[in-house]
């Protein structure tokens, strides 16, 4: 039975099963609509109130997911001359990038003058519960003194190697940079 009154199987019709593609200017929000329109619940953080403690959250998902959620209505963003630099603390270069954001990333570390002169290196231990604000940082102090550029350099080296080597190059220079504000110049005195 190879005929039929419609002309036989080479002139049937054949259907392939849809299947829902995004389209090419699909983004994570609208994916999300479509997810929540099929019925299918992502397990989100339910109202993030506090945007400066989304790494300190068990439940707050990937690091990705935190980035989208806060890329947009930062506080810490600084807009200026057409780009986008950030003011929040353990951002290493002040730029707006997941990269360097020191509000979403697990292992943030950040290099700030210390208040009696000197440089403050502070990371996050990794055992410690990140409630535990205290507890959950490791500070590396290289004091007023002893603070040359050459040395904070070689401590800030230290401790982003086997913490972030990503950030290796950045803590350096900015370590450096902070050791050399915080010199004072030795001018001889006029007589």
């Amino acid at each position: 039975m190879r005929g039929n009154r419609c002309g036989g199987w080479k002139n049937a019709r054949v259907t392939a099963p849809r299947v829902a593609r995004p389209s090419a200017r699909a983004v994570p929000g609208d994916l999300l609509k479509a997810a929540r329109r099929r019925r299918h619940h992502d397990p989100l953080p339910n109202r993030i109130q506090d945007s400066s403690r989304l790494h300190q959250m068990d439940n707050a998902g990937s690091a990705d997911l935190q980035w989208f959620l806060v890329r947009g209505w930062n506080s810490r963003v600084v807009k200026r001359g057409g780009f986008m630099f950030s003011s929040e603390p353990g951002n290493l270069k002040n730029k707006h990038s997941p990269r360097y954001s020191g509000l979403i990333h697990p292992k943030p570390m950040s290099v700030t003058p210390a208040p009696s002169g000197g440089v403050l290196i502070t990371t996050r231990k990794d055992s410690t519960n990140p409630r535990q604000l205290k507890a959950a940082r490791n500070t590396v102090r290289v004091k007023g003194s002893m603070a040359g550029s050459r040395r904070a350099a070689g401590k800030a080296a230290k401790a982003a190697k086997n913490y972030r080597s990503d950030l290796a190059r950045a803590a350096i220079l900015r370590a450096a940079r902070i050791a050399q504000s915080n010199v004072r110049s030795n001018k001889p005195k006029s007589a």
